[in-house]
């Protein structure tokens, strides 16, 4: 660990305080970013002391993953030295801070709420930061925090920054190639317009014409969002619009985005200012029209709600399974299709699935064919749907695939969990052992309730099994667990993965 302290004993710390920032600033470009070696990086800690008492104090630590965080305890009396003093340093940190970095955005907010931080030394320090943003938003795993850092600041200050610093500000967000920071930054100002000036609204409009359709779906979706940012967009306005003509007049690019970006797609479906009271009344809408290319959509977010959030989305769904079977009376085969797709992911990564009675209702509308196909699904998944103790909830008309993917999961709960086996000698013990060792290596054993019967009669039972057949009674479960978490993953992300593609990349 390396530590750098420097202590100010004198009481004329203002007049010492650039000689202090050379001084500082020798340190720091020699040893903020050294060439690290190995897995681990050392930790690096600047202090400033004034008569024996931290003033503030920055804290750059970093191990596998770099993190850049500081903490501070400042006294009234040099406050606004210290924090000057900040505005100084923060930009040569952010110039030398590595690619890799993660910044403590808890933090950063913290320090923009501190009342003793004039709002310049606030500005100097965000433009520094939106700077370092700039050269590193590329890592997509990054920006959602990055980008609610500046924006939120910007919006939280706005009333104490001036006009013309909020349109250099306001520039620079604009430069920023990244349609997630972008989407923030839309979401932010737009639930600001009103504290904007003409200059200000002027910018943005113009600019607006230059962004993404992606990016007009975000604004298009906030919350109070002006009539002169529809009219921009649309050629009119949402606010005098039924849900019917939103969803026949506005062009299907932009409707098909506005609609993932508000529901279904993160991070942008977590963005605050979502204008669900207007886009609600498109969903319920959609719903009674399979055939539009919004309608998978408009189907997850319903299943989404009535399976795994319990909610009727302010009464909308308040008869769900009434309107479930509407859709099935005027859907079509890929209607079916869809709707089985998403049932079979909740029978799969939710315990204790609610989705049985729908699966039923589907069947009953479902050709013959359909209905095999079904079966087939569950049986290829069954250990993502035995995983999270599904299996007994399958209905009896798609079971016959299954079952037969469950013969030696039935053979193990008649022998052990009906204790059965107690009644054999020991020969037949031994080779009822010597069976399930094989079917375990033949991945013939699908659910975890019977390789745990399976693994606990062997540790009953060790002079049945040889060290290495143990081995692989105990190292199952892992296996099995594996193979469900795949089986789940790949579903999830082909699902998934469709809804993604009908909108633009991000």
């Amino acid at each position: 660990m390396l530590i750098v302290k420097l202590a100010i004993l004198d009481r004329s710390f203002a007049l010492k305080r650039w000689l202090l920032l050379q001084h500082l600033l020798r340190v720091l470009v020699g040893q903020f970013a050294p060439k690290y070696h190995g897995q681990f990086a050392p930790k690096q800690w600047v202090s400033l002391r004034r008569n024996g008492v931290v003033s503030f104090i920055i804290i750059s630590t970093g191990h596998t993953i770099y993190t850049f965080d500081w903490m501070y305890e400042i006294e009234d009396r040099v406050a606004p030295d210290m924090w000057e003093l900040w505005a100084v340093l923060m930009p040569v940190f952010f110039k030398h801070l590595p690619t890799l970095v993660r910044i403590n955005t808890n933090r950063f907010i913290m320090t923009f709420q501190e009342s003793q931080v004039e709002n310049n030394t606030l500005i100097r320090i965000l433009h520094a930061f939106i700077d370092w943003v700039v050269a590193h938003i590329s890592d997509k795993g990054y920006h959602t925090s990055l980008a609610e850092i500046p924006v939120w600041f910007f919006s939280y200050k706005i009333d104490a920054i001036t006009s013309t610093d909020r349109i250099a500000l306001i520039h620079k967000f604009l430069s920023v190639e990244n349609k997630v920071f972008q989407a923030t930054f839309w979401r932010y100002v737009i639930s600001n317009w009103k504290k904007l000036e003409t200059s200000e609204h002027n910018v943005l409009i113009h600019e607006l014409s230059n962004v993404s359709s992606l990016i007009k779906s975000v604004v298009l979706t906030t919350k109070d969002i002006p009539e002169e940012l529809e009219q921009h967009i649309l050629g009119f306005s949402l606010s005098n619009r039924s849900a019917t003509q939103i969803l026949i007049e506005v062009p299907e690019e932009i409707f098909i985005a506005s609609l993932a970006t508000l529901y279904l797609l993160p991070p942008f479906d977590d963005l605050p200012a979502k204008n669900t009271s207007l886009w609600d009344g498109v969903l319920g809408e959609l719903l009674k029209r399979p055939d539009h290319s919004g309608f998978s959509i408009a189907l997850t977010v319903f299943f989404d709600d009535v399976l795994l959030l319990r909610s009727t989305r302010d009464g909308m769904w308040n008869k769900p399974e009434q309107l479930f079977k509407n859709i099935l009376k005027i859907g079509t085969s890929q209607t079916r299709a869809n709707i089985f797709s998403k049932l079979l992911l909740d029978f799969m990564g939710t315990s204790s699935s609610r989705a049985k009675v729908y699966l039923e209702l589907l069947i009953s509308k479902s050709t013959q064919k359909e209905i095999e196909g079904y079966g087939e699904e569950f049986a290829l998944n069954i250990e993502a749907i035995a995983n999270v103790r599904n299996v007994f909830l399958i209905p009896h008309s798609i079971s016959a695939k299954v079952e037969r993917k469950l013969t030696f999961d039935t053979m193990l709960l008649k022998m052990l969990g009906k204790r059965w086996i107690d009644e054999w000698d020991s020969d037949t013990q031994l080779n009822f052992a010597k069976l399930s060792v094989y079917t375990l290596r033949e991945r013939e054993v699908k659910t975890i309730q019977g390789i745990d019967l399976l693994r606990n009669w062997a540790r009953s039972n060790p002079g049945f099994f040889t060290e290495a057949e143990l081995k692989i009674v105990e190292g199952y479960m892992a296996i099995l667990q594996d193979i469900s978490g795949e089986q789940n993953r790949a579903k999830e992300i082909a699902y998934n993965q469709k809804i993604r593609s009908m909108v633009e990349e991000y």
